[in-house]
């Protein structure tokens, strides 16, 4: 799904990545393991269009990709859910897994019950039991992580990239975000857990 070959990343004299290569299959989970400092964000955000390889190759289902921003990437099927979420608290869950579909100031016309059907019924796809009309500033950082993992994949990403997800989370929070990692492995994503 996903290979890098010899990416070179430098910040003002500073190597991040020094001809780091990886490939990531679909339907796997890959964990990116270093200690602070090593590169593996740097390195997903290349992957995600944030920054640009100073040099190397990344390759997508087998063909060459020079993202020029986050939302070439995005387009991609490229998604990556930060350690800081970036969910509108004030918003339901429904609304925050759908809210890229909302035109600015159409928020009040849309049509919620349908909304929540929907978010429902993704939400039960991933095997995640929550009601999708709930404030999202109610829930739990567990949960929350959830709900912007479900929003990722309602856009049709292919590339799951979760940032440090499990470091304000609790045992019971981590064994279900693992349990959805495992449905959505079954499914054939692609998941870099870093």
């Amino acid at each position: 799904m996903l290979e890098v070959k010899n990416i070179v990343k430098n910040f003002r004299g500073v190597h991040a990545l020094k001809n780091v290569s990886a490939t990531f299959y679909d339907g796997e989970i890959h964990g990116l393991l270093g200690e602070n400092g090593a590169g593996k964000s740097t390195l997903m955000k290349i992957v995600s269009g944030v920054y640009p390889a100073d040099s190397g190759v990344f390759l997508l289902e087998g063909k060459e990709i020079n993202f020029q921003n986050p939302q070439e990437a995005y387009n991609a099927g490229i998604r990556i859910v930060h350690q800081d979420l970036s969910l509108i608290t004030s918003l339901s869950i429904a609304e925050n897994m759908f809210i890229h579909q909302f035109r600015r100031h159409s928020l009040r016309f849309v049509k919620r019950k349908d909304l929540q059907k929907k978010a429902l019924g993704m939400l039960q796809e991933w095997g995640i039991n929550l009601d999708p009309a709930t404030s999202v500033s109610s829930v739990s950082m567990g949960i929350r992580q959830l709900v912007e993992i479900a929003r990722e994949l309602s856009t049709g990403g292919k590339v799951i990239i979760l940032d440090e997800p499990t470091s304000s989370l609790t045992f019971r929070e981590i064994d279900r975000l693992f349990e959805v990692m495992r449905i959505l492995k079954a499914e054939g994503y692609t998941l870099i857990f870093i």
